[in-house]
């Protein structure tokens, strides 16, 4: 298959990137877009909301803030968040924003372990 948008670049911002199209095919709808679009027709979700299958945070930590990290607390640090979806026309799984911002990181006390929750299966 021949990539007809293989020079299209992203919309930048000042805090980051923005994909209106698929990369592959040129297609603008999403998987999240057509699965939420009867709730956004029926006032469930407000016109205009941003959605996406998979949210990535990224933590930009080096080692010396890292450190600091052990007080038990929230600590703001700088992330960079990724929006991706499924493209509704061919199915390439693509970032459709990307941006910079402020996010906390919650810290336990020592001694406190994460324990993974067991469910039952319904």
């Amino acid at each position: 298959m021949e990539n007809d948008n293989s020079t299209q670049e992203p919309k930048k911002y000042p805090s980051g990137f923005v994909f209106s199209a698929c990369p592959v095919c040129g297609g603008t709808s999403t998987i999240a877009k057509e699965l939420a679009q009867e709730d956004i027709d029926t006032g469930k979700l407000p016109a205009g909301v941003e959605l996406a299958l998979v949210q990535t945070i990224l933590p930009l930590v080096g080692p010396a803030a890292a450190n600091g990290l052990v007080i038990q607390g929230v600590k703001p640090i700088t992330v960079i968040v990724a929006l991706c979806d499924v493209c509704a026309t061919c199915g390439t799984m693509y970032c459709v924003k990307a941006e910079k911002g402020k996010g906390g990181v919650q810290s336990q006390p020592q001694g406190v372990q994460n324990k993974p929750i067991h469910r039952g299966v319904a």
